[in-house]
C-alpha cells in the first residue's frame, strides 16, 4: 500500500521496535511506521505474519496496523455528513478512493510503555476534516495478546466514526478460514453498491498472488462489518460521534 497523502510526520528513518514478552507471547511494535505490529509469536511460532516489508510505505506487509479515523474505502474521497459536503486529499496511489484513514500513515506517540504493554497515541493532523484523537492498547498477557483502539472527538462538531485493526495472519496450504456471512459487498467501481447473496454460509478467500510463500497472507473481512462509502452519501457503517465521545473497537 503505498500512499500520496497524507504524508507529512511519517518518519523515514529506521526506529528500533519495542519489545513487549510475557506468557511465552512475544510482540515487537514500531510506532513511528503507522503504529503496526511488526511480529507476534507464541513461544516462537508466529500468530500474526512478519512484516515482509520495510519503510513507510508498507502497511500491508506488517503483521496488524490500526485503521483510523475510518476503515475501508469512501468513493473517490467523497462524502456528505449532516448536510455538508466532504472532499479527502488523495491517501492510495493504487486507485481513487480514499482507503483507509490516515492512521496507517502517521507516526504514533508512545504514552506508556513496559515489558508487558505499550499505549500509543494518534492525534488528527487535519487531513480528516474533524479533530480527534485515538489510542491504541497493545498487551501480553496469559491467555493472549489484547489490542485495542479507543478513538475520542475533540473537535466542536460531531464527527462520522469508525476504526478497525488489519490483522494478517499466517497462510499454508492447509488454512481454512470460515465466517458466518449472507452477503457481501462487490468492490468498489463506478456503479451501486448491492450487496450480493454469498453461494455458501462459509467462504473461503484466497492469498493475495505474488507475495511470496513465507509472506502469503489470508487478507480477509467479515461482509456484514465491510462497507464500501459512495459519494454524497454519509459513510455506512459509521457512528455518529458527538463532541468528547468516544467508541472502542478491540480484538
Amino acid at each position: 500500500m503505498n500512499r500520496l497523502e497524507p504524508r507529512a510526520g511519517m518518519a523515514d528513518i529506521v526506529h528500533p521496535a519495542l519489545q513487549l514478552a510475557s506468557h511465552g507471547y512475544a510482540v515487537a511494535i514500531d510506532p513511528l511506521r503507522g503504529g503496526r505490529i511488526i511480529s507476534a509469536t507464541y513461544e516462537g511460532l508466529d500468530v500474526l505474519r512478519p512484516d515482509a516489508g520495510s519503510g513507510a510505505a508498507s502497511a500491508l506487509d506488517s503483521a496488524c496496523f490500526p485503521l483510523v479515523p475510518f476503515s475501508n474505502r469512501i468513493r473517490n474521497g467523497a462524502f456528505a455528513f449532516q448536510g455538508q459536503y466532504y472532499q479527502l486529499g488523495k491517501n492510495w496511489d493504487g486507485d481513487a478512493h480514499a482507503i483507509p484513514g490516515e492512521g496507517w500513515l502517521r507516526p504514533w506517540d508512545v504514552v506508556a510503555a513496559d515489558g508487558s504493554r505499550a499505549l500509543l497515541r494518534l492525534r488528527g493532523t487535519g487531513w480528516w476534516p474533524w479533530a480527534y484523537e485515538c489510542l491504541q492498547e497493545i498487551k501480553v498477557i496469559e491467555r493472549g495478546i489484547g489490542l485495542a483502539l479507543t478513538l475520542r472527538n475533540i473537535d466542536a462538531s460531531p464527527m462520522p466514526a469508525g476504526l478497525d485493526l488489519h490483522p494478517n495472519v499466517p497462510y499454508t496450504d492447509q488454512t481454512m478460514l470460515r465466517f458466518d456471512a449472507t452477503s457481501a459487498s462487490p468492490p468498489l467501481g463506478q456503479g451501486l453498491l448491492v450487496s450480493q447473496p454469498l453461494g455458501s454460509r462459509y467462504k473461503i478467500w484466497e492469498p493475495t498472488s505474488g507475495i511470496g510463500d513465507r509472506a502469503r497472507s489470508l487478507l480477509c473481512g467479515l461482509a456484514r462489518d465491510c462497507h464500501d462509502h459512495p459519494a454524497g452519501d454519509r459513510p455506512a457503517g459509521f457512528g455518529d460521534l458527538a463532541p468528547g465521545g468516544t467508541t472502542l473497537r478491540g480484538l
